[in-house]
């Protein structure tokens, strides 16, 4: 049984979310935003990594898109 929940999921995603925003609004030079960027780029591979450990239905695509902006945080994967 997994350990995490939608919810948690829907909340980690909401939180990346809300930092990219934060990053891309920031007042800071382009190279330092590329910087951070990729730098929560590999974070957030390595939390998927542990999602996708802890729920074999885990759909990093989607989660990815929700942090994106693609998707409704509160939007569920397609099923197939």
């Amino acid at each position: 049984m997994a350990k995490f929940s939608k919810q948690h999921y829907q909340e980690f995603a909401g939180i990346f979310r809300e930092e990219f925003d934060s990053i891309v609004r920031a007042n800071e030079p382009v190279a330092y935003k590329h910087a951070a960027a990729d730098k929560m780029w590999g974070v957030i591979q390595r939390v998927s990594d542990l999602f996708e450990r802890d729920n074999e239905r885990f759909n990093r695509d989607h989660f990815m898109a929700v942090i994106k902006g693609e998707r409704p945080v509160n939007s569920r994967p397609p099923r197939g």
